[in-house]
């Protein structure tokens, strides 16, 4: 829950010129779902948007996220990866759905 808060702040703060295309089409809010992996070095890997939602949108937020988790790199910061009970750690696939709210 407070990774999905986290990265949907982020992401919030990288999705802040989407708001043009929504006006653009009079449209004042638009949804979509991430999936993406949290590899067990906690780099997120595997960006892609789902289907089900704004086309649009699912590729923005694909890019925003991707351009988050080189700059979480980059600066030396990860994710804490998942573990199994022995402590091993181990891939996760993570789904988040983005919805983007113009005001």
């Amino acid at each position: 829950k407070c990774l999905a808060q986290k990265l949907n702040e982020a992401l919030g703060d990288q999705l802040s010129d989407f708001a043009e295309t929504l006006n653009d089409r009079g449209e004042s809010q638009a949804v979509a779902k991430l999936q993406f992996v949290i590899d067990k070095s906690g780099k997120i890997i595997q960006v892609k948007p789902m289907s089900g939602g704004s086309a649009e949108l699912g590729k923005e937020s694909k890019t925003a996220l991707e351009r988050i988790a080189t700059r979480l790199s980059s600066s030396g910061k990860s994710i804490q990866p998942a573990k199994l009970e022995d402590g091993s750690p181990v891939n996760l696939v993570f789904q988040l759905p983005v919805k983007y709210v113009v005001q």
